[in-house]
Parts: C-alpha cells; structure tokens; sequence
C-alpha cells in the first residue's frame, strides 16, 4: 500500500515507515493493521475524518506504551544478569566495580596503552599546536583517537537503543557537601560491553549494513581487548 499521497498525524507517519518492510511476524501484524486504518481512513468522508484520526493518534499511543513496556522488560531482564553481562548499577550482587568514575578516565587509559610509539598522550592532543595534518599523523595515533570519538558517539547518541534512559544512573562525584552528579555514559558502556556487543544494531530498517555503526563496533570490540587486557593483570 502507497502512502505518500496521504496526511498523517507525525507519530502514525512515523510507524507507517517503521514497519514498512516488517520482517519479523509481530512487525507483520503491525503492518496489518496500519494498513488496516489506512482503508479505514480512506473510506471515511469528511465528517468521519475526526474518528479516524483518534484512531490513528490511540493507536501509535498504544504502539509507544508497547515500545516501553520492552524497555522496561529489558531492563529486568539486564538485572537477572541474562547474557553474562555484569552490572554494578543494576544488580547488587554484581561483578567488582570499575576502576575508573569519569569518561575521560577511560578514554585516555584507552588511547594510552594502544598508542604505541606515538608521543602525545591522551590529554596533551587537544590543546597541543601542530603545525600541520603531517604533524598531527606524526604525533597521533588516528586510528585510536577515532576510536575514542566513536566509543563517546555510541555512549551519547545510541546506547539507548539498547538499555531505557532511566537504566543509566548519575555518578555521584565528591563527599559531603562537595558532592556532585553527572552522567558517566561511557562508564556505564565499559561496565556493559559484552552485552553492548551483543546487542548493538549495525544494519537499518531495510536489513543494509550501516557503515558508522560498523565502525562503532569495531571500535567497542578495541576496548573490550583493553578490558579484558588490564583487567586480567
């Protein structure tokens, strides 16, 4: 079914193109039945618009509340500690803390020890002056410095695909009344790799490989060889 000569409210738009190549067969009753109202709608006139519409809007309510509710069960599922992952947050009776309680912790202890010969540590690449891209290639280790940028793309633009927002805690940072909160995405990445991992989506709602969640990946998997590594010592 053609939808493009149609008007929709955004939430319904949006599902149409979700399940518009459903594979799984949930997706495909979804598809049913949004095809479904969309003969609905077609053969209302005018007048009858209005209660097509709240059907349309009830029914992407009812698909989000649905979305959620898998969220939720995830989530429950993350606390029985299904997959082998291990969760410090989630679980009391977890695996032992990490050692690190800020991002940038993780991400220059990262970049240092796969850095190899390269002179500039992690901390000293962001201000430093160089003279040109040769410079930079000379002092950097760009295949690992990318790494970091993915490592913090995936913590802060895609790790809630696979666990709620509310999943991941503020880290509380100080004592008494120094004390302060943030939200250590990339902590709480390195503390749920495996699971990461696993779980990750690398192809698009047609099934087509995705380059950057590729790459996002690959860089994952480096520093899940830089956990097992130091943690193993």
């Amino acid at each position: 079914m053609e939808f493009k000569d149609h008007i929709y409210y955004a939430e319904f738009y949006t599902l149409l193109n979700e399940y518009r190549n459903a594979a799984t067969r949930e997706e495909q009753l979804i598809k049913h039945k949004l095809d479904s109202i969309v003969a609905l709608y077609d053969g209302c006139g005018v007048e009858e618009r209005q209660f097509a519409d709240e059907i349309m809007l009830e029914f992407s309510r009812i698909i989000a509340l649905l979305k959620n509710q898998h969220q939720k069960e995830l989530l429950e599922l993350t606390k029985k500690g299904l997959d082998g992952a291990t969760d410090r947050y989630l679980s009391d009776d977890a695996g032992e803390k990490s050692p690190f309680e800020y991002d940038r912790e993780i991400l220059e202890a990262f970049y240092n020890y796969f850095k190899g010969d390269y002179p500039l540590l992690y901390h000293e690449i962001a201000e430093y002056g160089f003279e040109s891209n040769e410079d930079r290639k000379g002092k950097v280790n760009l295949t690992i410095w990318d790494y970091c940028n993915r490592i913090k793309t995936f913590s802060y633009k895609y790790l809630y695909e696979i666990f709620p927002e509310e999943a991941v805690p503020s880290v509380i940072h100080g004592e008494y009344a120094d004390d302060y909160e943030t939200y250590e995405n990339v902590v709480f990445t390195y503390e749920n790799l495996e699971m990461i991992i696993a779980k990750i989506r690398t192809t698009d709602e047609n099934g087509e490989p995705v380059k950057q969640r590729l790459n996002i990946r690959s860089a994952l998997r480096k520093l899940n060889e830089f956990k097992r590594a130091t943690e193993s010592r």
